[in-house]
């Protein structure tokens, strides 16, 4: 990519919502994969009571306490939950590998786009300089006919030279409308309108 469209990359980044889905189901599946490696790991409780009785009430002479500490291991089930976390494995590596290919593919596109606009910029350029020779060509073939150096035919050819020039100009402005949509679209920006564009 040129180096002037990594705005266009990060903007896309941020704004499209295709994008924002990859990374968000990404990040989901990541945390179930994390989420059943959890069943691996011992699971332990502590607890701590403290009693005051007495035979009278409201007395303290037969305080006790109590500590206990709990460890659960899953040892019986692992095959289950081994199973368990390399399929949540390969479904977070599907899914980081979904959203990458998200990200690649909105890169070719703004670089297609981009291409696009240039192309379309470079044809409006064109075009505009060909009405301009067109529209010489007529002024001075009209003024030869004037003079009687020209025939009225040659005349209809130039102003049928000038108009075609003019129609072309006016596609090469409607297709660099066009690309422009397109490098909006594939930014992930709201496509400005045909009047911002003008």
């Amino acid at each position: 990519l040129p180096p002037d469209m990594g705005p266009l990359v990060d903007e896309a980044l941020r704004q499209r919502a295709d994008l924002k889905i990859a990374e968000a189901h990404a990040d989901a599946a990541a945390y179930r994969a994390r989420a059943t490696h959890g069943e691996f790991l011992p699971e332990i409780g502590v607890a701590y009571q403290r009693d005051w009785n007495g035979a009278d009430m409201g007395g303290s002479d037969g305080d006790s306490w109590m500590v206990a500490v709990e460890a659960r291991l899953n040892l019986f089930s692992s095959g289950g939950s081994y199973s368990r976390y390399q399929a949540a494995k390969a479904q977070a590596a599907a899914a980081r590998w979904s959203a990458q290919s998200a990200h690649d593919r909105a890169r070719i596109e703004i670089g297609e786009a981009w291409r696009g606009v240039l192309t379309a910029r470079d044809n409006l350029t064109i075009s505009l300089s060909q009405i301009v020779l067109a529209d010489d060509a007529y002024r001075m073939a009209d003024q030869q006919y004037r003079e009687g150096l020209k025939s009225a035919a040659d005349l209809l050819r130039a102003q049928q030279q000038k108009e075609n020039a003019e129609l072309g100009g006016h596609r090469a402005v409607r297709e660099l409308i066009l690309a422009q949509a397109g490098l909006d679209l594939a930014a992930g920006r709201a496509a400005t309108s045909i009047e911002e564009k003008k």
